[in-house]
This record gives structure tokens, sequence and C-alpha cells, in this order.
């Protein structure tokens, strides 16, 4: 039998959220990237990939619906917590870049770099954790077998909370300055944007600190998050057709 047979609606409705998340992230991170050889503006191609990169705590869960849905088989607990964790660190560093740029800070090198090696830091630290006894430092992809049940260690909570943290603030930063731009367009981007940034906010810290507690709430931060990605793109591209009935 089917291994997808024996998960409950809520377990599938967790995993296809997760799906339609990832998908969505990656052809919104694409266009962005795309969009870049007609206006030629490489910061696109950051804010791209850092979209893209999002997602990837949402990956695992979207290769395990499709494994399940055609085999009896699952990622195994290294792999789904490399994959959950291991490759935030990038699109975070790409998008420091493009907020740095973007807002013409001083000394951004110098920060980026800083960002970078903290970045390194934290790979060696986390393999080093992850090869030593990962279910005591780093947490356990399937708790009590459930293959919907994360349980994350304080130091992988932190980790994240710290991440979303960084990306957040500095995303709230750049949508108010922009809010605060005496062209009408670019403040109708920086609404977008800060919109995006909180409603991402809401659904990422939902999911860090409750859990999967009632299906409602699986329903409204998968929907949340997908929202964001949308207004995340009309942050930084804002279609003519659009742009014609907003301003």
């Amino acid at each position: 039998m089917p291994y997808i047979e024996n998960l409950e609606p809520f377990d599938i409705f967790r995993l296809s959220f997760g799906l339609v998340f990832t998908i969505t992230s990656i052809i919104i991170g694409t266009l962005m990237i795309i969009k870049y050889f007609s206006v030629k503006q490489k910061n696109l191609i950051l804010v791209g990939i850092t979209w893209i990169g999002l997602s990837s705590p949402w990956l695992p869960d979207t290769i395990n619906l499709i494994l399940i849905a055609l085999t009896e088989f699952y990622l195994p607990e290294i792999i789904y917590l490399t994959l959950t964790i291991a490759l935030i660190p990038f699109p975070l560093c790409c998008w420091l870049a493009a907020f740095f740029d973007f807002l013409a800070i001083k000394r951004r090198n110098m920060i980026l770099v800083i960002a970078v090696i903290l970045s390194v830091l934290f790979e060696i630290f986390f393999f080093s954790l992850l090869i030593l006894d990962y279910r005591a430092y780093i947490g356990t992809a399937y708790t009590n077998g459930e293959i919907t049940i994360q349980s994350y260690t304080l130091f992988t909570q932190v980790y994240f909370i710290i991440v979303l943290s960084a990306f957040i603030l500095t995303g709230l930063v750049f949508g108010f300055q922009a809010i605060k731009s005496g062209n009408a367009e670019v403040k109708m981007k920086g609404k977008f944007l800060v919109a995006a940034f909180i409603i991402l906010l809401i659904s990422t810290l939902t999911e860090i600190i409750i859990g999967d507690p009632i299906l409602i709430v699986i329903i409204l931060r998968g929907t949340g998050r997908t929202i964001s990605g949308f207004l995340f793109y009309l942050g930084f591209i804002l279609p003519k057709g659009l742009k014609k009935r907003l301003l």
C-alpha cells in the first residue's frame, strides 16, 4: 500500500502547502532573475536568489510529498535537516548584499564579508553537530516516526529566529525607506514590501513557535507565505497594468 494512503488529511495539507510555497517561490525568484536581462539591475538577481533560497526550509516537505506519492520512501533525517537548515545562509547573504547596495550603506563590503565569514563558521559548526549527534544538537525530522512532525533543539530554534529577524528587520527598513520616497511608484513598492515581510514574519513565527496545532492554522500560514511571495515580487517589479490602476 502506498505510504501516502497512511497519511491523515492534516498531514497532506501541511506537505501540500510546503509544495505550493516552494514551487511559487522558485517561479517568483526565477521571474525576478529573468527580469534582470531586460532592465539590467543586478540586484534583481540577488533578490530572486534570495526568495528561492528562503523556500529551502520547505523543500524537504516538497520532496517528501512527491516521494511518498510515488513510493514508500522519504528523505533520511540527515538529508532533511541539511536541506532545511544548511542552505539558508546563502540567500541571507544575497539579500544583505542587495540591501546594502540599495541603501548605499557605507562600508557595506566589510559588513558583507563579516556576514559571509559568520555564515561559513555556522556551516562548519552545523555539519560538525550533524555528524556528532544531530538528534541531540540539531533536532529530529520525524518525531515519533511521524513524517510531518519535526522537533528542533533550542540551538536550531534560535538560529531560525536570528536568520528570520535579520531578514525581516532589514526588509522592513528597506520597505519603510521606500515609502518615504517622493516617487509614487517607489512608495507603492515599499508598501508591498512592508506587507510581504510582516505576513512572512507572522506565518513563519507560528511555524517555529506553535508548530502544527490545528488545520486552520496550517491553511492560514501556508496561504500567508504564498501571498508574501507575490507581494515581495511586486515590491521590486510592478507590472504596467497594475501600476496604472494603483498610481
